[in-house]
């Protein structure tokens, strides 16, 4: 494997450059944005919690888009429609369509940035976003926790599938890296970036009982292996020297999170001179205020405690006094859940946990929560107790306020340790 890998990389700089980079190719990934970008214009009303195209305007949506596909659904959602899903998530991304409380809209100072981009600016962006920050938690449901992003995940699958033949998408890597329902938005993306070619879908050829479109075979295209061997030569150049680095179609699992973030500018830009600007997700801003939440415990309702905390606090002071407004011992390690302005995924964990994103480090007015937003406090992984915190409203600052105050309890705790402290 490795020298066929060799090879490829060697032609992969040849084939780069000799491309040229239009609003009709390579693929039809930047046609499909603009067709999103006008359905949704100046607002869409939607329901639900993740803040999604409604179910509704899909069908009509689906069609206008350059490969509709074809599902035997009767109330198909967005996440069922891959090829508009996968265009939405990188919209959300990247902040050009935002959600306000039940509506959906083109966001008009994202947009005039991206209306200003070159057709190679604009695709780079989106695989960019693709393969380094998106979520499919944007779509809400379902979610795959075996991989950090698109970059580690589907790299492989671009080049181990076959240039010539059809190969079966289930079927491409090894014994232990097999692609799944959820990743059918990714497998789309890789058909509008024009990396892969997709026949078929899963129902037809393989399991007729499964829900959802998924591609049955693919093959990859000269473009897309040329797109994933330069992104692995640059990976391997970016790794420490003194590593001893195996030339791998695995290589970007060992590059860190900043490195990854590095990674497509540093691939492309030598290959694209007219790659010179970018858009990315908008960084979150601290917001000020005093955040009230209405706290409960789940399976333990009407018990409810309402507190403010000051947006300086952290998570880790959240936690301690949630802990004991409700007489738990602060005495195992915790996680907080939630979904962030953009829709996406969060996760913040006790200071003890060595990776991840601590709970001491990330203060209440970093989340970029709205209003009405659910970040579930999961306290005790043997014991597992689910506190709900409901985001009732933020606040002006009130410099003369306590850090954190309780504004209402009702109800009775349970026992920390059901059994024992009786």
């Amino acid at each position: 494997m490795n020298q066929k890998l060799k090879e490829k990389i060697r032609l992969s700089r040849s084939v780069l450059e000799a491309r040229t980079i239009t609003d009709d190719g390579p693929g039809t990934i930047l046609r499909d944005v603009e067709i999103v970008l006008e359905a949704i214009g100046g607002g869409v009303q939607v329901g639900g919690k993740s803040a999604n195209l409604p179910p509704a305007m899909l069908p009509h949506l689906n069609e206008r888009m350059a490969h509709p596909i074809e599902l035997k659904m009767q109330r198909a959602l967005l996440k069922d429609y891959p090829n508009v899903a996968g265009v939405y998530i990188l919209l959300r991304t990247l902040g050009l369509v935002v959600a306000e409380k039940k509506k959906i809209r083109v966001d008009p100072e994202r947009l005039s940035i991206w209306n200003g981009m070159n057709p190679v600016e604009k695709y780079f962006s989106l695989l960019e976003c693709w393969l380094v920050y998106a979520q499919p938690g944007i779509l809400g449901g379902e979610e795959r926790r075996d991989s950090d992003n698109q970059l580690t995940k589907h790299l492989p699958t671009i080049l181990l599938a076959p240039l010539t033949t059809w190969k079966s998408a289930c079927r491409v890597g090894n014994a232990g890296w097999r692609l799944q329902l959820v990743d059918a938005w990714s497998f789309q993306l890789m058909a509008r970036f024009g990396l892969i070619v997709t026949r078929g879908d899963r129902g037809e050829m393989q399991e007729p009982s499964s829900r959802g479109w998924f591609p049955g075979e693919m093959k990859a295209t000269e473009w897309g292996q040329a797109v994933a061997s330069r992104l692995i030569q640059t990976t391997l150049e970016m790794l420490p020297e003194d590593d001893e680095n195996e030339l791998s179609v695995y290589a970007a699992m060992d590059l860190d999170d900043s490195a990854q973030e590095q990674v497509v500018a540093r691939a492309f830009q030598p290959c694209f001179p007219e790659l010179r600007e970018w858009l990315r997700p908008p960084s979150a801003q601290f917001l000020e205020g005093r955040y009230a939440f209405k706290i409960t415990l789940s399976d333990y309702e009407p018990l409810m405690r309402r507190i403010v905390f000051d947006a300086d606090c952290s998570l880790d002071r959240v936690a301690v006094e949630i802990l004991k407004e409700f007489k738990f011992d602060f005495d195992h390690l915790y996680r907080f859940s939630y979904r962030d302005r953009m829709g996406q995924s969060w996760e913040v964990l006790s200071p003890e946990v060595e990776e991840g994103i601590s709970g001491a480090e990330i203060a209440v007015g970093n989340m970029d929560v709205k209003e009405g937003t659910n970040i579930e406090f999961l306290f005790d992984f043997g014991q597992c107790w689910s506190f709900n915190l409901h985001l009732e409203k933020i606040l002006p600052p009130d410099p003369e306020a306590k850090p954190c105050v309780i504004l209402e309890r009702f109800g009775k705790p349970p026992s920390q340790y059901p059994g024992l402290d009786d």
